[in-house]
């Protein structure tokens, strides 16, 4: 249990959750060409062990399949039939969002009339509301009706919230204001942003040579990080910022 009073399912190295209503202890992990996955199910007094040697099948599949196998065919639970959205009501949700701590974006969009978040199919359930792997996905509305907001929930209550933001091509000019170099006392490296052809690249050895893609304005994906420049109250660029699915805003300083 955390602080703000939250149970969550996962801590000191063990998941503790249910699996089609066993109770199951597990974890999983893999380095260096193999995978391994060992779960618990202390109520049955069993525990499955699975080591691969490679990447695929999964191990975590693997030891789902044991189970089911031992412990199948399990009760059925009550299906619960998604909310009847039209396409047209969906489409004002489309767009891309961007997270309000990590910076990074989340895309909503309609792909064979199925809507999607981040590539996750989404359960419509009204009202703004969908159902996602077990999380849910719900929007706030201005006084027209239009989505201004989202937040996501997961299955240890942890909220991410997100705004709406809109599709940003940068002008050469814009992209010249972020030139230069940039220098990380944390990671004691630097990293140059150059501006060629009317794109922008980060750069640092001969080999490290990445484009900058524009996300929304004054971010950008490089390599499935997110990089962004933060400005002072004149407009102009002050700092760059770096994060990514496990580390957020490691900040850099120009020094040229």
């Amino acid at each position: 249990m955390l602080n703000d009073g939250r149970k969550i399912a996962y801590a000191l190295g063990l998941t503790v959750n249910t699996y089609k209503g066993l109770k199951d202890v597990s974890h999983g992990g893999s380095t260096a060409g193999y995978q391994t996955f060992l779960a618990r199910y202390p109520d049955n007094k069993v525990s499955i062990a699975v080591m691969c040697n490679g990447t695929s099948p999964g191990a975590g599949g693997i030891a789902a399949g044991i189970t089911d196998e031992i412990f199948g065919p399990y009760p059925e639970s009550p299906k619960t039939e998604p909310a009847k959205v039209s396409e047209d009501e969906l489409k004002k949700f489309v767009g891309i969002w961007r997270n309000e701590k990590t910076h990074a974006p989340a895309r909503f969009v309609i792909e064979n009339g199925v809507s999607r978040w981040s590539g996750a199919r989404l359960v419509p359930m009204g009202g703004g509301k969908f159902g996602f792997g077990g999380n849910q996905l719900r929007f706030t509305f201005d006084k027209n009706g239009n989505p201004m907001s989202a937040e996501t929930v997961d299955t240890d209550g942890e909220v991410r919230r997100y705004a709406l933001e809109k599709e940003w091509t940068p002008t050469t000019g814009e992209l010249a204001s972020f030139k230069g170099d940039w220098f990380s006392e944390e990671a004691c490296a630097t990293y140059t942003v150059a501006v060629d052809g009317g794109k922008a690249f980060v750069k640092q050895r001969p080999a490290t040579n990445f484009t900058l893609q524009p996300l929304y304005k004054d971010h950008f994906d490089v390599a499935g990080y997110v990089l962004w420049f933060t400005r002072d109250r004149n407009g102009k660029v002050t700092g760059m910022h770096v994060g990514a699915s496990r580390m957020r805003d490691m900040p850099f300083v120009r020094v040229k």
